[in-house]
């Protein structure tokens, strides 16, 4: 049974009072003073408190909030998983940027990491040390504010400070302004600054300064001793330029090639399970640097035995089943060619690895219900078997579930690789953590290849082959729709090849959320990548790097839904990232936000989108029906499409959307275009639309991309932009 959260007590705390933050300067609140009338509820009441924030500026990836003097905020957050913020974390204190609840990780209140299922009060002389997660940095322009959530009350606010666009007219200079201009005499570029002169006004605009490198570790949770492994960094990435250093350092063990993104390490023989701990610290070209660690177990092993079903090729083996040779923790089962049969149990610290892999050694049918391998333990390697029939032919599972709540049995640090599954799912994950798939080959299955279910937990899917399944390549997904506080999250699905499935090559739905799908290559699925937030949303997940080539309705769909059990109240997909992908050739759309519901928050940057020109294509960005508040559209390269941006009739809120820095160009019918305009104006500034002269009409006057009406366009960039990526 999950337990309720405990509160962190400390001497001191005041029950009714909460704190305001202060962002870049120190700021005093004065607060109205509760009423408490006989049998009403005691109202919440505002605050006095005196704080301040470091690292609100540019670029910046770490806030530290300091608690200096005045009342406290009790009950402030309670995270979910140690170390981290979720947005669902914060109680009565609320971080935002750019109106959405922050996502943090390495979060430590005075020097020490946030436990989970902790309540945290925030009291006078507390310091909290938050890095960010959603958004990953900070950008000129961003706005940053403290809310207090029970008054639904604005503490304190700070704008990271935007870029300048000058304007300059005879002897006057005005700032923050430009003018359309008709006719244009000349156009000078140097570094990154543009100028241009029209009729006596010239206009500078200075783009965005650097955003900083991200390092991502990518490597096995667990490995037998007196092996070679090869780390793997080539998940990390720099957003506006290129990677120019790796440099690695680990705790254990010898390594090769350590200037470069996959370097070798070479481990011992250990006396006893040994963790390795392994850094990587990235710097970009404009010399900005960030770092990732990782941790994976060197196992002893305690004894080796050796299976040959024939005895042809072994004649000395020790079993002809691998039922038989299963043994405590530390064995290594080496298995030799043959034809395997019945359920294989695996238990904790079991070690079986197929000595001329999957071609040649299968394991068929299973017992019962129970599929023909089977693993409930931790620390399992599994690796080169073909394993046909069952449903799934690979289950990973924890056990002792009960209804409402899963108990701490979980399946930890299990690897699962070098494997053929053939059957209608190929490995079914459920009640796993940390556990890690490399160079699977899971296709053809009538459903899925694989699927991630049921608080399963910072598991890897890398390197496989996930294709030609009746529906998605990997589906991930929180099976019980009656359990919604169980997530199934920071799961990583990258670098996996995802071609011809029915339905979608990753599909995340029913609860999970912050989960990360990177450098994957995707051709010829209905969508490549589904965020279906039907029944409860699904937010904060990162969809970056990925290659999504040809498919027949959309390159990444986000979309919310109806709770049937509620009384079909709507929810929204919020705050998710979709970064850096080159998706082309969409059907429909390269990346749709809502139809039927859309969500809050989410960022679409850096991206190639092209191509969405069909029968039924909508454009290479489409904000569809219902709401879609605070979208960020920025640093992308929109080209080649029906229509560049498009936000559809229906779509009743786009309060808080913007269109920045972007590339627009070449996109037949419109750049960005509004089918039936609400109210107010769309934010649609300091974008290049493919021409000197600014966009075409109805909107505009220039010869770049037509835009719409009611579209703010100006400020508009003379020139392309060679900061985008792609």
């Amino acid at each position: 049974m999950t337990e309720a959260p405990t509160r962190k007590s400390r001497a001191g705390v005041s029950p009714v009072v909460a704190t305001i933050l202060l962002i870049a300067i120190t700021v005093v609140a004065v607060g109205t003073v509760a009423v408490f009338v006989m049998g009403l509820p005691p109202l919440k009441p505002s605050i006095v408190a005196s704080l301040d924030i470091e690292g609100a500026t540019k670029n910046s990836t770490v806030l530290v909030i300091n608690h200096k003097s005045g009342a406290s905020v009790t009950s402030a957050f309670t995270p979910s998983s140690s170390g981290a913020i979720s947005v669902n974390d914060w109680t009565d204190m609320e971080v935002r940027v750019n109106g959405a609840k922050i996502v943090a990780k390495n979060v430590k209140l005075n020097g020490s990491t946030v436990s989970s299922g902790i309540i945290y009060d925030f009291i006078a002389g507390d310091v909290l040390e938050i890095e960010l997660v959603t958004p990953a940095a900070l950008h000129p322009g961003d706005v940053v504010k403290i809310m207090y959530r029970p008054a639904t009350e604005e503490l304190a606010t700070a704008e990271v400070p935007p870029p300048t666009t000058t304007t300059t007219t005879t002897g006057t200079t005005t700032t923050g302004t430009t003018t359309t201009g008709t006719t244009t005499t000349g156009t000078t570029t140097t570094g990154t600054t543009t100028t241009t002169t029209t009729s006596g006004t010239t206009t500078t605009t200075t783009p965005p300064p650097n955003r900083p490198p991200v390092a991502d570790i990518s490597v096995p949770p667990t490995l037998k001793e007196d092996v070679s492994v090869v780390l793997d960094g080539t998940a990390s990435y720099d957003p506006d330029g290129t990677i120019t250093t790796y440099s690695w350092a680990v705790s254990e063990g010898t390594l090769t090639n350590d200037t470069t993104a996959t370097p070798t390490l070479s481990v011992p023989d250990v006396s006893a399970d040994t963790d390795v701990t392994i850094g990587l610290t990235v710097t970009d070209d404009d010399g900005a640097t960030h770092s990732d660690t990782a941790t994976m177990t060197v196992m002893n092993v305690v004894q080796v035995l050796t299976v040959d079903d024939d005895r042809v090729q072994c004649p000395t083996a020790d079993y002809t089943t691998i039922q038989d040779a299963l043994g405590y923790p530390g064995t290594w089962i080496r298995v030799y060619p043959g034809a395997y049969s019945g359920t294989v149990y695996v238990g904790e610290g079991q070690i079986i690895i197929a000595e001329q892999g999957p071609l040649v050694t299968t394991i068929s049918g299973g017992t019962g219900s129970d599929p023909p391998v089977l693993l409930r333990g931790d620390r399992i390697i599994f690796d080169g078997f073909t394993v046909t029939g069952g449903f799934p032919s690979i289950k990973l599972e924890g056990t002792g579930r009960v209804e409402g709540s899963v108990l701490s049995s979980e399946v930890n640090g299990c690897v699962v690789k070098n494997c053929i599954t053939v059957g209608g799912i190929g490995i079914m994950v459920r009640n796993a953590d940390y556990c890690y798939f490399e160079n699977d080959n899971c296709s053809g299955g009538g459903t899925c290849g694989m699927l991630v279910e049921e608080a399963s937990v910072n598991n890897t899917i890398k390197g496989c082959t996930l294709s030609s399944n009746g529906a998605s390549g990997v589906w991930v997904r929180n099976a019980d729709s009656w359990r919604p506080n169980i997530d199934v999250e920071y799961n990583v699905i990258r670098n996996n090849t995802m071609n011809s499935n029915g339905e979608c090559g990753v599909k995340l739905s029913v609860g999970a959320p912050n989960n990360t799908v990177n450098n994957n290559y995707f051709d010829g699925n209905a969508w490549a990548v589904f965020l279906d937030g039907a029944l409860y949303g699904c937010d904060n997940n990162t969809i970056i790097n990925n290659k999504c080539y040809n498919n027949g309705e959309r390159g990444v769909w986000v979309r919310g839904g109806k709770v049937w059990s509620l009384g079909n109240i709507i929810v929204y997909s919020d705050h998710n990232r979709i970064e850096n992908n080159i998706i082309s050739g969409a059907g429909k759309a390269g990346i749709t936000i809502g139809e039927p519901y859309g969500g809050e928050g989410n960022v679409v940057a850096g991206n190639d989108i092209s191509g969405a020109l069909g029968g039924l294509a909508r454009g290479g960005i489409e904000l569809a029906d219902d709401n879609t508040p605070g979208t960020i559209i920025e640093n992308n390269y929109i080209h080649g499409n029906l229509n560049g941006v498009r936000i559809m009739a229906g779509n009743a809120n786009i309060t808080g959307c913007r269109i920045n820095h972007n590339n627009i160009e070449g996109n037949t019918a419109f750049g960005v275009y509004r089918e039936v305009p609400t109210p107010g104006e769309l934010d649609a500034i300091n974008n290049w639309w493919g021409h000197a002269s600014g966009p075409a009409p109805p909107g505009g006057s220039g010869s770049g991309d037509n835009v719409g009406e009611h579209i703010t366009f100006n400020p508009y960039s003379s020139s392309k932009y060679t900061d985008i990526p792609h």
